[in-house]
């Protein structure tokens, strides 16, 4: 019932603009803004410490500066995997689900 709720809420909301594929893009651009580079937002401060070590912020010096994005989110999903499982188990009380929105939206 939540899952139909949620994909019935997210079809009205975006329906308008999911008439073609560029609007669907056009919404992806705009909700991960990776055209601006790895150092906006949220996840700006693990990228500027982990530029201490990698030069990642000049792409002459690293060779894997085009695979940024990719990278990211590999890191991202490895990261709330642990809170995924935490929820799948079958004993799950609100005190874990609490832990995995947490933890996931940290990730």
């Amino acid at each position: 019932v939540v899952s139909a709720a949620i994909v019935l809420t997210t079809v009205t909301v975006f329906g308008p603009w999911l008439s073609s594929v560029s609007d669907l893009l056009q919404i992806i651009r705009r909700l991960v803004p990776l055209d601006r580079g790895l150092y906006e937002d949220k996840v700006a401060n693990f990228w500027c410490s982990l530029a201490l070590f990698l030069p990642i912020n000049r792409p002459e010096r690293f060779s894997l500066h085009p695979y940024l994005p990719w990278l990211a989110a590999v890191l991202s999903v490895v990261a709330a995997s642990p809170f995924a499982v935490l929820v799948a188990r079958k004993k799950t009380t609100a005190k874990h689900i609490l832990l995995a929105f947490a933890g996931s939206s940290l990730a």
